[in-house]
């Protein structure tokens, strides 16, 4: 009953690790790109700001 459990391969994690990277790096480039004035504003939730998200 059910599937067998998943294996990752080498290929698979390197895969991973270079997502992150290429994602990491989309995300700072756009909030570097953003004005001090919207980067500091309150938004809430756990992280109050983009500049608390992203010291």
């Amino acid at each position: 009953m059910g599937q067998p459990p998943a294996t990752m391969r080498k290929g698979d994690i390197q895969l991973l690790y270079e997502y992150e990277h290429w994602a990491n790096n989309r995300v700072l480039q756009t909030v570097s790109a953003l004005p001090l004035s919207i980067s500091r504003v309150i938004w809430g939730g756990s992280f109050g700001s983009v500049e608390g998200a992203v010291p």
